[in-house]
């Protein structure tokens, strides 16, 4: 009976120790998703911030390709025209050459907020698939942490018992 209750009590400290383990790697887990959760939220602002700005660099895109069709038909208009009109078509000719440089320039930075916003809905997408894999980690050590519970609890269950059994057994010893 001795040496079964000393057989229990170490069953029951080893299953304290990993009680304790799997609370401190759930707590881990627990702030780990967290952090994330916040990581991925700072993401979508920025992913929102980067769809806005892509959205107003089109309209200016598109704004100033209307510009330049329109300078373009002034150019040939004012070429018929003829010689006394050379100024102007040349003035018109240094604008439209003026708005083809922004148009591109815009163009280029448009694609790259593209790729940009592109990237981080990846980024985006990879850390919900972190956070989803962690909360089912977490669910995981949730249920572990639940059966080490219950079999300490039957542990020290079987412990008392055996403790009772041997008060019992000195007595009847001792009577004899």
């Amino acid at each position: 009976a001795g040496e079964e209750q000393a057989k229990l009590q170490a069953e029951l400290v080893t299953l304290k120790a990993k009680f304790a383990k799997v609370t401190q790697e759930k707590d881990k887990l627990a702030a780990e998703v967290s952090k994330l959760s916040a990581k991925a939220e700072s993401l979508g602002g920025q992913v929102a911030k980067l769809t806005e700005t892509g959205g107003r660099l089109q309209i200016e895109r598109d704004n100033l390709a209307s510009q330049k069709i329109k300078l373009t038909a002034e150019v040939a208009r004012l070429s018929k025209e003829g010689a006394a009109n050379k100024t102007l078509a040349t003035k018109l000719s240094g604008e439209k050459d003026a708005l083809q440089e922004q148009h591109t320039a815009l163009s280029a930075s448009a694609a790259k907020v593209s790729k940009e916003k592109e990237k981080l809905a990846g980024v985006n997408q990879a850390l919900a698939a972190t956070a989803e894999k962690l909360t089912s980690d977490l669910s995981d050590l949730v249920a572990k942490n639940q059966t080490l519970s219950d079999e300490a609890a039957s542990t020290k269950l079987k412990l008392s018992e055996a403790e009772q059994a041997a008060a019992q057994a000195e007595q009847a010893c001792a009577l004899a």
